[in-house]
């Protein structure tokens, strides 16, 4: 990764030169990705994420906003404690080593982060994946197969097996591209852990994901075996793991 620093000495961006030739602030700036015809379209979330096209190459970038109560009296600033310390930086640093591993994460290609006194703001470009997506959208069209349950199952078993804890767990943070594969994105504030007991809180929270989504759409193609499938499929995983 490489490292520039913005005209105004208030910013970092650091990027990787195997996937962008250079990174300026425009390309964190999605009314300028609009303007140029780069931009193709947006999901929303926690935060919104800007599909767009550079340099033949399509990438996801997202703006990191805070979750929950905080928000409100914070929203998008985070407490400055070093470059190497900000969450675009660990983001990176964790989707750098999934994927050495072979593991379905987005490639980082570019973070930059906007001082402000003690705060900072931050943006993640990653690489996109074509032709996903998520979960959420999925199954408010259809069932997923017990074989893709299955699949996604022992998908997660593989990082839980390397003790990676993904810290928002939900049908909108898995993506599924035809014809059956699994991709886990927004690694925001995730990390390895020690021992076991988080790993089924972590399923839990899945497991909530799909009641929630199942109370709020009227047609939601999730049935309660569905996600005992899934269960199977991780605990295959295990075997799989041993063998």
């Amino acid at each position: 990764m490489q490292q520039r620093m913005p005209e105004d000495g208030r910013g970092h961006i650091v990027y990787d030169p195997e996937w962008l030739s250079e990174a300026t602030p425009e390309l964190f700036d999605p009314h300028h990705l609009s303007v140029q015809g780069m931009l193709s379209s947006f999901g929303s979330g926690r935060g919104t994420v800007w599909l767009f096209r550079y340099e033949g190459k399509e990438y996801a970038l997202r703006h990191y906003h805070r979750g929950g109560m905080v928000a409100q009296f914070l929203g998008d600033r985070y407490l400055w404690t070093g470059l190497n310390r900000s969450r675009p930086a660990k983001e990176a640093k964790i989707l750098r080593q999934l994927a050495g591993q072979g593991l379905p994460v987005p490639n980082p290609v570019a973070w930059r982060v906007t001082r402000s006194g003690l705060m900072y703001r931050a943006d993640l470009i990653v690489t996109r994946i074509s032709r996903a997506r998520s979960l959420t959208q999925i199954l408010r069209e259809r069932d997923l197969a017990a074989a893709e349950w299955e699949n996604l199952g022992a998908l997660l078993r593989r990082f839980h097996d390397l003790q990676v804890w993904h810290a928002d767990l939900n049908l909108s943070n898995i993506l599924l591209r035809p014809p059956g594969d699994f991709f886990l994105v927004d690694f925001d504030r995730c990390r390895a852990r020690f021992g076991k007991l988080w790993k089924q809180r972590n399923l839990k929270r899945l497991h909530r994901s799909c009641l929630k989504e199942q109370a709020q759409n009227r047609e939601f193609h999730f049935r309660e075996q569905d996600f005992d499938t899934l269960l199977q499929g991780y605990a295959r995983g295990a075997s799989a793991t041993d063998s």
